[in-house]
């Protein structure tokens, strides 16, 4: 009977885990498209479960305390399958656009506000932050403000703003774009006060940040 409970507690684990490893790659995988396969997400989840088996055992411990154990317990780990495979999302876009994980940069409103106009105004698909150096040497890392890492910030900001829904998209069009227009025009042409319309490019800056994996580096 005791083999019978801890088998059927295994599998409740188990089953615990696969539905936090497809939460968690559905999650990242929107954030990456098109730099990840979401199956890869999978995969390495399973592999870093598989290298980690008191994962399982902790879902397993907290059955038997509570409910409320059980979701703290699965919050926790939901946090390390994120924290990983972003890590692991980011080092094959840098791969596949061409940049160092080095150039990447954590996000505030000045900052995406800055770099908005830039993400507005070219297309980043196929561009690479290699350089060919005719004399082989190698150079020094950008500067914040330099081509490395502004494209590679660029390139963040271009795919958080896909995500976007139509009327935010078309705000910060109006806002960033090729012929900026200021707080008060964008007011008259949407019949806002100066401040709504504040309060709402404030709240998408902040949304942009939050596709972005929020305003701190992951641990």
């Amino acid at each position: 009977m005791e083999s019978e409970v801890l088998t059927s507690m295994s599998d409740r684990a188990k089953e615990h885990l696969n539905d936090l490893i497809n939460i968690a790659s559905s999650t990242i995988y929107r954030r990456f498209v098109g730099y990840v396969e979401y199956k890869d997400l999978v995969q390495e989840l399973n592999v870093y479960v598989l290298q980690r088996p008191k994962l399982e055992e902790d879902l397993d411990e907290s059955y038997q305390v509570s409910k409320d154990e059980t979701k703290w317990v699965a919050r926790k780990i939901m946090a390390r399958f994120r924290r990983h495979i972003e890590k692991y999302s980011r080092k094959e876009k840098s791969v596949r656009v061409g940049y160092s994980t080095g150039d990447e940069f954590f996000y505030d409103t000045v900052t995406i506000a800055s770099i908005l106009p830039v993400a507005l105004q070219f297309d980043v698909q196929g561009v690479t932050l290699i350089d060919k150096v005719d004399d082989g040497q190698p150079r020094r890392s950008p500067a914040p403000n330099e081509g490395g890492n502004l494209l590679a910030m660029a390139i963040d900001v271009k795919s958080a703003l896909e995500l976007l829904d139509k009327d935010e998209q078309y705000i910060i069009n109006l806002r960033y774009g090729a012929s900026p227009m200021t707080l008060s025009d964008i007011g008259k042409e949407l019949g806002l006060s100066d401040s709504t319309v504040d309060r709402r490019v404030q709240r998408i800056l902040r949304k942009i940040i939050d596709h972005l994996g929020g305003p701190t580096p992951w641990a």
